[in-house]
């Protein structure tokens, strides 16, 4: 009996290869029949499967395969050692989703009506994991307020810790050396439509399999998820919006905010490489601009406004 014992699961065990045809005997050609066995006593045929190899699905228990050979006149099979799949039970070994909510805040910059963060919390960080977070905002990404370990997010760093999937996904490769322990916060600012009920949006660990919902934190009123309209910004702070998202080769930047007497604009590219650049030299509230970015080429951008404190940014795609 031959043992494969994988590491994750589902497990994909690969094709079940045998190099040496079946021989002997007489009455026509050989026929193969491949079956299977939750407890290598009871085996049952796997419909379709008479070729020499046997390629299984993914599995996510212990299983039994064998192969029976005869000659196709003769009414009994003759059987070949089982090959056993073990399937352990891993999760114990991968980090656990403590848990995954979406908060409300407010901040001077974002939609007055109240933004929201995702955050997730692992603890038991004994190995590295994959976490894919699904049915995020399709736009409204505010890497400044987003963090790992209560960090703030650079572009560099930001992209450099989550891997973009599509305009509401990402992947977050979990490493072991940043702590037992880890939390992770996506920020969000000036969002139009949140997914809505919040359980559409999810973790998923490529380690345990386990997909965790997202539900609302328990000390909050979550607004609306329909679209809402933009909040005047506080004293002091400023937001934008650019349109349409996505987009080809114009943009319209709107402005929103106190007179500002210089703020710089620069696109850069998932890589966090900085694709262009440009500066203003004042600003005023609802002030409009039409860019030209016909020598970008097709992708995703993080579009950062910047005066001499502070930051904002936007996740844009070009098509």
């Amino acid at each position: 009996m031959h043992s494969i014992t994988p590491k994750v699961r589902p497990f994909n065990p690969g094709v079940i290869t045998n190099g040496v045809e079946a021989s002997g005997g007489s009455g026509g050609t050989v026929v193969y029949q491949w079956q299977q066995s939750s407890d290598n006593i009871n085996f049952t045929d796997i419909p379709g499967n008479t070729m020499l190899t046997y390629d299984p699905p993914s599995l996510t228990q212990t299983t039994y395969f064998r192969r029976a050979t005869k000659r196709k006149t003769c009414t009994l099979f003759l059987y070949a050692l089982s090959i056993t799949i073990t399937v352990n039970d891993v999760s114990s070994s991968c980090p656990t989703n403590l848990s995954f909510q979406r908060h409300t805040y407010t901040n001077a910059a974002c939609n007055g009506a109240g933004d929201y963060y995702f955050e997730v919390i692992l603890s038991n960080v004994v190995a590295d994991d994959m976490i894919t977070l699904a049915g995020l905002p399709a736009n409204g990404v505010n890497i400044a307020l987003s963090s790992l370990n209560g960090v703030a997010f650079s572009v560099t760093t930001f992209l450099a810790n989550m891997q973009y999937i599509n305009s509401s996904s990402f992947r977050w490769p979990v490493d072991i050396s940043n702590g037992a322990s880890q939390t992770l916060r996506i920020s969000y600012c000036w969002v139009n439509t949140y997914p809505n009920p919040v359980s559409l949006t999810t973790a998923t660990s490529l380690c345990s399999g386990i997909t965790t919902s997202c539900v609302a934190s328990s000390n909050i009123a979550a607004p609306g998820s329909t679209e809402r309209g933009l909040a005047e910004p506080s004293s002091g702070a400023f937001g934008f919006t650019a349109a349409p998202n996505p987009g080809t080769d114009h943009l319209l930047l709107t402005y929103f905010g106190n007179l500002t007497p210089q703020m710089s604009l620069c696109f850069f590219a998932i890589t966090g490489q900085m694709m262009s650049s440009r500066y203003f030299s004042e600003m005023e509230d609802q002030q409009q601009w039409e860019i030209e970015i016909n020598n970008l080429p097709p992708g995703i951008y993080f579009i950062r406004l910047q005066t001499n404190n502070e930051v904002r940014f936007q996740q844009w795609e070009k098509l």
